[in-house]
This record gives structure tokens, C-alpha cells and sequence, in this order.
């Protein structure tokens, strides 16, 4: 069994969304190039939603048929996988460059890649909708697997509940470092000198929740449940978080040791895999990459202008907050404690604080690992506040204490004399 690479080209910073899928049959038209419109047409074809759109809306009715089996003859179950996986950096070397390209299309920009997106996110309701009156039931076990299938799944929604619902988080802390002992010592290139190596200390770097519990979630049921599905099943998992990863640390080491996890991950699962899979690996929104980089180059930007003097003293001693690596870095302030990143600065890598948001209030972090609030604003805020109200206090205080020793003009003197002497 071999994964062939359907690739969705990006003009945009020349990136791919990708669709991986198992081959076990001869495929023509390599390395074709379709438009957005046609990528649709194709993938639902191949899904089974094909009755929501119009074929006559193709750009090429050839299009179709791309990436599709010459042979009727399939080694394939009758179940299927769809893996969605959003925030790829390289989405057409996801898998290391070990597949071919089937065809290629061209996405503009953010807007068209929203446009895939709501096509992805619309799947499961559309198969409802046509498979609503032969016994087919939408079973979400989580926010990241739901299950299109004829049984209930009572039993797989009672484990999910038990083992990644559960406060605890026992469960996946178990699947999770036993995931990462058998990652160790993994290349992403056997045949070449300077492949990617996956590591302990690498893999400890690793601290984002979302992350490590699709990954757990991943493997639990590629490992145990994915077989026991019966014919006609069809499941659909979203994985999102090398989102959250990028949104953290960037084009990190870290973000780069998540892809290779993922990528590991599903390619070692599937090889003893004998359902039709199908995986989309989506690039990095142009806007949020865009974002990225200028925060980065911002914080570059604000690291140079500091005082030449003490950037020497703060050099040469690479003690607290500054580091001879990036590597060094992130392990010794556990990714900058997730409100920041390692940046270099004349050698020397040191964490650059960013803020956070959380339920519409914005957290400003400091501290060599980005470990302490910054109450500082909030300090100046109210010191300065209290400072003024205290001067206007004591300034009316003083002003009414004047107003009563000033003589009076003389019009009410003479009233007030007057008043005095008539009483």
C-alpha cells in the first residue's frame, strides 16, 4: 500500500493544502493542476456527497476523474477515514516528501481557503442527510472524532467520556508518554544524512494540552477501535492544534517537532491500515502567518533598540534569560511558559513575552521565562489615578478653606453689619 499526494496548490507564500490517500490501484493524470471548483467536485465524488453539487459547475469534467482508480478491483474495507489536519506549515511534504503528487490547485488566498474549509466542516451533515432513512447515525465522541455509522456508538461515546472527558487526564498522560517513548530515535528520512530525528528532549518540549490530546485520542482509536467499526462506517477526524502550537511559539523547533510527531504518527498507524483513508493537511492561514512574523520581527526590533551596554553585560554571562540556543531555550523556560518565544539577539536566545487573551481580558506576562503577570500597567493606571484624585482633594479642600477667610464685598458687608445691629 502506498499514500499518493493529492496536492492543492497556494499561491500564497507558496504554500499546499494537501490530500493524502492509501493506493492500492493504478492512477492516472499525475501531476495535473485544478481549480478550487473542481477540487470539490472531486473530493465529494469520492466521499459520497456528490448529489449537493453540480458536475456541469466543473471547470473541466476531466477533473473528476484525477487521482481516482483505473482498476475496479480495491484491497480496500468498505469503511472509510477522512483526517483533516489544519495549520501544515509545508502541507505538501507533511509526510516527508514520501508521496507523489496525483494533481495540484491553486488557492488564492485566505478567502478561497475558508471556502475548502466549509466545504471539510460540511461533510458530516451532508452524509446525514442522504443516508437519513437507512439506519445511519452521526456519533460525536469528541470535538476532534465524530463517527458516521449504523450502530450507536454508545459504548465508544462511554469510553471517550470516561478516558479524554475526564478532569483527571490520566488517560491520555498514559497514551501520551508511551506515545513518546516509541517515537524516540524516529528519522523523517532514512536515506538521508540530515534527516529529522526525533529525541526525548525534543519531544519534552512539548507542553501545549490540545496538542497532546488529539494526539492521544489519535492513537487510542487508530490503535483499538478503528477495525472494530463495521461495514460502512465512516469517521472523520479534525485535528486543529498545530494552530494553537503556531499561535504560541511560531515557526519554532517545537512547532516543527509537533508536525513530525503528527506526521509519524499517522503515517506508522496506517501502514497496518486496511481502510480507505483520505487526509487533508491545510497550510497556515496567510493572515495568521503574516501576523506572526511581524510580531516576531517587532519584538526582534525591540530587543535591538535596549541599552548597547547592557545588552554586552547581559551577553557574556549566559545565565538567567539568556541562552547559548534556541533548544537551550525553550527546555529551560519550558517554551517561554507558553506566553512567549525564543528569539536571538546578537547571539544570545532569550524569551520575548507576548499577551494573552482569555474571556475578552488581555494578560501582559514578564519575568526571564515569561512566568510572572505584568501588573505594571495596572500599577501606573491606579498610582497616577490615585495621585490626581488626591491633589483635587486637597486643591478643594484648600479652596473652600480660602473662599471662608476672604472678606466679603463690601455691598454684603454693610447687609450683614446691618442685619446684626437690627437683631
Amino acid at each position: 500500500m502506498r499514500l499518493a499526494l493529492l496536492s492543492l496548490v497556494a499561491t500564497v507564500l507558496a504554500k499546499n493544502a494537501a490530500v493524502y490517500k492509501n493506493v492500492d490501484c493504478d492512477v492516472e493524470h499525475w501531476g495535473q493542476v485544478l481549480s478550487l471548483q473542481d477540487s470539490i467536485l472531486n473530493l465529494a465524488d469520492d466521499i459520497g456527497i456528490a448529489p449537493f453539487y453540480n458536475v456541469q459547475e466543473a471547470d473541466r469534467l476531466s477533473s473528476l476523474s484525477i487521482g481516482k482508480c483505473t482498476n475496479a478491483e480495491t484491497l480496500y474495507s468498505a469503511n472509510e477515514l477522512i483526517i483533516v489536519i489544519n495549520g501544515v506549515e509545508n502541507p505538501q511534504d507533511f509526510f516527508n516528501g514520501g508521496a507523489e503528487a496525483v494533481y495540484e490547485i491553486d488557492i488564492v488566498d485566505d478567502r478561497q481557503a475558508n471556502k475548502f474549509k466549509k466545504f471539510l466542516n460540511g461533510i458530516s451533515s451532508k452524509l446525514s442527510q442522504l443516508e437519513k432513512g437507512n439506519g445511519f447515525n452521526l456519533a460525536k465522541l469528541s470535538n476532534e472524532i465524530t463517527l458516521f455509522t449504523k450502530n450507536k456508538a454508545t459504548h465508544l461515546e462511554k469510553i471517550w467520556d470516561r478516558y479524554f472527558h475526564d478532569d483527571e487526564g490520566t488517560k491520555v498522560e498514559k497514551i501520551w508518554s508511551e506515545l513518546k517513548q516509541s517515537l524516540v530515535g524516529v528519522s523523517s528520512n532514512d536515506n538521508d544524512d540530515s534527516a529529522f530525528i526525533l529525541n526525548k528532549r525534543s519531544l519534552n518540549h512539548i507542553n501545549d494540552e490540545s496538542f497532546i490530546k488529539e494526539l492521544a485520542q489519535l492513537d487510542f482509536f487508530l490503535n483499538d477501535k478503528a477495525e472494530s467499526l463495521i461495514e460502512g462506517d465512516k469517521t472523520f477526524i479534525y485535528l486543529d492544534s498545530l494552530v494553537a502550537v503556531y499561535k504560541k511559539t511560531g515557526a519554532s523547533a517545537t512547532y516543527e517537532v509537533c508536525q513530525r510527531v503528527m506526521s509519524e504518527l499517522i503515517s506508522d498507524k496506517l501502514s497496518h491500515f486496511n481502510t480507505k483513508t483520505t487526509i487533508i493537511a491545510l497550510p497556515i492561514n496567510q493572515e495568521l502567518m503574516t501576523l506572526k512574523q511581524e510580531s516576531a520581527a517587532s519584538a526582534k526590533s525591540a530587543l535591538g533598540k535596549r541599552d548597547n551596554s547592557a545588552q554586552v553585560n547581559l551577553f557574556k554571562s549566559v545565565g538567567a534569560g539568556c541562552f547559548k540556543s534556541e533548544e537551550a531555550c525553550i527546555d529551560s523556560t519550558d517554551s517561554c511558559s507558553s506566553h512567549g518565544v525564543c528569539l536571538n539577539n546578537g547571539g544570545c536566545w532569550q524569551c520575548v513575552c507576548s499577551a494573552t487573551k482569555e474571556n475578552k481580558s488581555t494578560t501582559h506576562w514578564t519575568g526571564s521565562s515569561c512566568e510572572k503577570i505584568d501588573y505594571s500597567s495596572q500599577f501606573n493606571l491606579l498610582f497616577w489615578t490615585t495621585l490626581v484624585l488626591f491633589a483635587a482633594i486637597i486643591s478643594g479642600v484648600k479652596l473652600m478653606y480660602g473662599c471662608g477667610k476672604e472678606d466679603l464685598p463690601g455691598v454684603l458687608l454693610a447687609a450683614t453689619i446691618q442685619t446684626k445691629k437690627s437683631t
